[in-house]
């Protein structure tokens, strides 16, 4: 009778445990649920940022390749160059730094969303790298950028905004050739790397959107956000 009251005893307790770790585990997942809403939010945003970027920089490179710079080319490429933008999406790391750092992935039994969370996670590693590279190479531009453009020219507007106009008699502080040709090869990297990291991000926000619903599948959770209807 002792060893049946200790084994029952255990079997209980054993439960209890199990479906402590399964109250856990969905808290869990509500409140990744929460973080991926705000990160497909903020991913949007910089995707729309980034093709904005891309088409002004298909523009740029268009005019100088034409080498026409009439005045009026010259006020629209002033006007391009102070409207560059770095990129840079937020993750929220809330949830995800506790299932990495506090042993929260050993709670997550569905081998499905322990997968798609892996894939997201990695997708949003190759996103950081992405946004390290697009910075240090606006910073190469801007090298180049200096040797042409005069800031005396740019009509002052709010922090943060971009001029939307330039002082009549714009010229260039240098407009050789060889520099322009320079800046122009440039650009046509920084075109490249914004294809690569658009394309990166609209990958991570389709696995974003993948994980949310596999999320309310397994885990019975409920209420989808508009980007996902």
């Amino acid at each position: 009778m002792l060893f049946l009251a200790v084994f029952c005893g255990f079997l209980a307790e054993n439960q209890r445990e199990h479906m402590v770790e399964n109250k856990r585990e969905k808290q869990y997942m509500k409140s990744m649920l929460d973080d991926l809403r705000t990160d497909t939010s903020d991913v949007t945003g910089e995707i729309l940022l980034a093709k904005s970027q891309l088409s002004i920089t298909d523009t740029q490179m268009a005019i100088i390749n034409s080498r026409n710079l009439s005045e009026e080319n010259i006020n629209k490429l002033y006007l391009l160059h102070f409207s560059g933008r770095l990129i840079g999406p937020y993750f929220e790391d809330r949830t995800s730094a506790q299932l990495k750092n506090a042993g929260g992935m050993r709670l997550i039994h569905q081998q499905r969303a322990a997968d798609s969370l892996s894939r997201y996670w990695r997708s949003i590693k190759l996103c950081e790298t992405m946004t390290q590279l697009y910075e240090t190479y606006s910073h190469d531009i801007s090298d180049v950028s200096v040797r042409i453009f005069d800031n005396k020219y740019i009509v002052e507007t709010d922090i943060g905004e971009p001029p939307s106009e330039i002082k009549p008699g714009a010229r260039f502080i240098s407009d050789q050739p060889e520099l322009l040709a320079e800046y122009s090869n440039r650009l046509r990297v920084k075109r490249n790397l914004l294809r690569f990291f658009i394309h990166r991000l609209e990958l991570t926000n389709r696995y974003a959107v993948g994980l949310m619903e596999i999320i309310r599948k397994e885990y019975h959770l409920s209420e989808k956000t508009p980007l996902e209807k």
